[in-house]
């Protein structure tokens, strides 16, 4: 027991041990689609919250900048490269940048340090009209959330 008391008045409160109860309120949340979304560069994404995506481009030059017309968000790199066969993956979620010698490559290149320090690593909700100066847009891909 606390006892609290008032030296002007003498009137004093006494404070007894008590038990609470508390209930804790957790939001459903959302869930990720099964399937992932894979398109060209329109499209939408029709989930509840935005979504990082993965970009697989075919660049043709050393200066790259990939832009969002719906948005204004841009993503920039610049690596001098032969380009004949080489993609590059732009991959939003774990915000690197990937050399690519072909679609099936499981050995990527990190070229991550060649982003622009101003880049955007793209969130996409809703619509989505990616245009791009010295490269082509072969897939946007990403998993929606409900």
């Amino acid at each position: 027991d606390y006892i609290i008391s008032d030296e002007t008045s003498g009137n004093s409160i006494d404070i007894a041990d008590y038990t609470m109860k508390v209930k804790l309120i957790v939001p459903a949340g959302t869930a990720y689609s099964k399937e992932d979304v894979v398109t060209g560069s329109v499209g939408i994404s029709r989930g509840l919250t935005p979504v990082e995506p993965l970009i697989l481009i075919k660049p043709s030059g050393e200066d790259v900048e990939i832009k969002d017309e719906v948005t204004n968000q841009k993503f920039n790199f610049n690596f001098p490269a032969e380009w004949e066969d080489r993609l590059v993956e732009i991959d939003c979620p774990s915000k690197r940048l990937f050399l690519l010698e072909s679609e099936l490559d499981d050995e990527p290149v990190d070229i991550t340090s060649n982003v622009d320090l101003n880049a955007d690593w793209f969130v996409l909700k809703g619509e989505y009209n990616f245009t791009s100066i010295n490269a082509s847009i072969k897939t946007v891909t990403f998993t929606e959330r409900w």
